[in-house]
C-alpha cells in the first residue's frame, strides 16, 4: 500500500512536466500549421506575380511587333502617314510616333535642337527632351541608328517645365533593298521614335484581384550592375510590406530593354489568405492538455483516497483496535505463510503463546479501563522485546498473546526476554495469585514441518506448554519441541528434564528460575 501511494505521489510531480511538454507540443504544432500556411501562401504569391509578368511582358511583346510592322510600312512609303496606324492596336501610343526625318522640317527643331514638337494642348505647345541631353540628329544617323536604342525621354511644355517622363524606342527606317547594287541592306532613310506609358501599360496587365495587395516595382536591368526604376507600383491597401518575401523575376528582353519585375506581399495580401487554424488548434491543443491534466489528477487523487481507504479497512481488519498489533485473523494468516516457508527451507518454526496472570481478577479489581492500559503496556512490551524483522506478535484474543518465531533454535530465550520485559513494568496487582505485580505466563513450542502434520499441530503444542505453566504457579516459560528424531538428539543434553517421549517426538518442560520457587519440573 505504501508503494502504491509513492507511485501516485510520483506520477502527480510527473504531470507537471508532463503539462508543459503537453502545452508545448500543442504551440509548436500550432506553429508547424502557421509555416505550412505561410509556404502556401508565399507560393500563391508568386503564382500571382509570374502572371501579372507574364501578362505584363505580353504586352510589351504586342507593341514591338508592331512597332516593326510599323517600320516595315515606313520603309515602304518613305513617311508616317496616320492613316497607316489606323490599323494598329496601339491604344494610347498613336499620338506618340513620330518619323524623325519629318519632324526636323518643323520650325520648332532650328530653335530646340534636342526636343520634338508634341503638339498643342491646354497648357501650350509640349516637347519630348531627351533626359541625356543628346542631340536629336545623333540619334539617326546610319552609324547610331543600326539597332533600335531605348530611350528616356521628359515631358515639357513650352516653359521648359517638367510635366511627365516617357519612354521611347528609336528604330532605324531603311528603304527597299535594291538586289542589284549588291546592297545588304536598303537606304538608310531615318528612325521612327516610338513613346509608351510603362504605368498604363502596367495597369493594362492586370488579371483579377488575385493580385492585390502586391508592391512591385518595375525595372530597367540593361547595364550590368545598374538597376534603374521605370515604374512603381504601391498597393492602394496601404499596410506594411513584408520584407523577408520577396520575388525577383530573371529578366526579360523587350523593347531595347532588359525588364526585371521586383515584388513584395503586403499585410493585406498574407492576412486575407491566413486562416484562424493554427490559433484554434494551439488553443484547443492546450485546453485539452489542460483539461486531461485536470482529470488525470482528479482521478490520481480519488485513487489515492481509496488506497488511504483501503490502508484504513486492511488495517481495520488485521490490526487490533486496542492494542495496535496484529489481531487474531493476521495471526493465523502469519502463521499458515511461515509454515509453507519453513517447509520450503526446511528449517523450524516457533511459537509462543503468553497469557497475562490473572487478568480477570484485576479487571474486578481496578476496572476495565485499567485492564485495557495493562494488555495496551503488555503489547508494545513484547513488540520491542523482537529483535529481528521477521518476527510476528500478534494480540490472540483477550488477555492472550502469541509470538511467531522463524527458524529459531533459542526460542525459550526470546521467552524468557519477553517475561522478565513484562515483570520490569512492574504494574501493580494485589489480587494476583502469583505475585503483587502483573505477570505473564509463555508456553513455547518448536516444530519441523516435516515432524508436523499441520501448523494446527504446532498451535496446540504452544497451548499445551502454556497450560503447563499456568498450572506450575504462573509467570514461567514453559517449553515443548515436538522435532524429528534426527533432528532432536541433543535435546536430552539440552534439556535434561525430558520426561516424556511420544511416538518419536520429545516434549519437555522447563521453567527457568524466577528467583524465588526454583525450578518447577512438569508433571509425568
Amino acid at each position: 500500500m505504501k508503494i502504491a501511494r509513492l507511485t501516485i505521489r510520483k506520477l502527480k510531480v510527473l504531470l507537471i512536466p508532463l503539462g508543459i511538454v503537453g502545452v508545448a507540443l500543442s504551440v509548436l504544432f500550432a506553429l508547424h500549421i502557421r509555416t505550412l500556411e505561410i509556404e502556401s501562401i508565399t507560393k500563391d504569391f508568386e503564382l500571382a506575380v509570374e502572371k501579372r509578368e507574364m501578362s505584363f511582358f505580353s504586352k510589351l511583346d504586342s507593341l514591338a511587333r508592331n512597332y516593326r510592322l510599323i517600320n516595315n510600312i515606313i520603309a515602304v512609303y518613305g513617311h508616317l502617314d496616320s492613316a497607316v496606324l489606323s490599323g494598329f492596336d496601339l491604344g494610347d501610343a498613336k499620338s506618340l510616333i513620330y518619323f524623325l526625318p519629318d519632324e526636323l522640317n518643323r520650325r520648332t527643331i532650328a530653335d530646340r535642337s534636342n526636343v520634338l514638337f508634341g503638339g498643342s494642348g491646354t497648357r501650350g505647345e509640349v516637347f519630348f527632351s531627351l533626359a541625356g541631353g543628346q542631340h536629336i540628329r545623333t540619334l539617326f544617323t546610319p552609324g547610331q541608328s543600326e539597332r533600335p536604342v531605348s530611350i528616356s525621354f521628359v515631358l515639357r511644355n513650352a516653359d521648359n517645365r517638367e510635366i511627365a517622363k516617357k519612354l521611347g524606342l528609336l528604330m532605324p527606317v531603311y528603304g527597299k533593298l535594291n538586289a542589284a547594287e549588291g546592297h545588304k541592306r536598303g537606304q538608310f532613310l531615318g528612325a521612327i521614335l516610338y513613346l509608351y506609358n510603362i504605368e498604363k501599360i502596367f495597369t493594362a496587365s492586370a488579371l483579377t484581384r488575385q493580385g492585390q495587395g502586391i508592391d512591385i516595382s518595375v525595372l530597367d536591368i540593361s547595364e550590368p550592375g545598374k538597376a534603374n526604376v521605370l515604374h512603381q507600383h504601391k498597393t492602394r491597401t496601404k499596410t506594411r510590406v513584408y520584407t523577408d518575401i520577396t520575388h525577383s523575376s530573371q529578366g526579360f528582353e523587350s523593347l531595347g530593354i532588359k525588364w526585371q519585375f521586383i515584388a513584395r506581399p503586403t499585410e493585406y495580401f498574407i492576412g486575407k489568405r491566413l486562416s484562424n487554424s493554427p490559433l484554434i488548434i494551439g488553443i484547443l491543443g492546450i485546453i485539452l492538455t489542460l483539461v486531461l491534466a485536470v482529470q488525470i489528477f482528479s482521478l490520481l487523487n480519488k485513487l489515492e483516497l481509496a488506497h488511504f481507504a483501503n490502508a484504513r479497512l486492511s488495517r481495520a481488519a488485521n490490526i487490533d483496535a486496542l492494542t495496535q498489533i496484529p489481531n487474531r485473523g493476521s495471526f493465523d494468516q502469519r502463521l499458515a505463510e511461515e509454515w509453507q516457508r519453513a517447509r520450503r527451507a526446511q528449517h523450524s518454526i516457533s511459537l509462543v503463546m503468553i497469557d497475562v496472570d490473572n487478568f480477570k481478577r484485576y479487571n474486578d479489581t481496578y476496572g476495565h479501563i485499567a485492564g485495557d492500559a495493562v494488555l495496551t503496556q503488555v503489547a508494545s512490551c513484547l513488540r520491542e522485546s523482537l529483535n529481528r524483522a521477521g518476527d510476528f506478535v500478534a494480540r490472540y484474543g483477550g488477555e492472550e498473546f502469541a509470538i511467531i518465531l522463524p527458524d529459531t533454535r533459542h526460542a525459550h530465550v526470546i521467552a524468557e526476554r519477553c517475561r522478565r520485559a513484562i515483570y520490569n513494568l512492574n504494574i501493580e496487582h494485589q489480587s494476583s495469585s502469583s505475585d503483587s505485580i502483573v505477570t505473564i505466563s509463555l508456553g513455547v513450542a518448536t516444530c519441523h514441518p516435516m515432524a508436523c502434520s499441520s501448523y494446527e499441530s504446532l498451535k496446540i503444542y504452544a497451548d499445551k506448554a502454556l497450560y503447563q505453566a499456568k498450572e506450575h504457579g504462573r509467570n514461567q516459560v514453559a517449553i515443548e519441541q515436538t522435532l524429528n528424531l534426527k533432528t532432536c538428539s541433543n535435546v536430552q543434553d539440552k534439556y535434561p528434564g525430558i520426561v516424556k517421549n511420544t511416538g518419536g517426538c520429545y516434549e519437555a518442560l522447563h521453567r527457568p528460575d524466577s528467583g524465588s520457587s526454583g525450578i518447577t519440573m512438569p508433571r509425568a
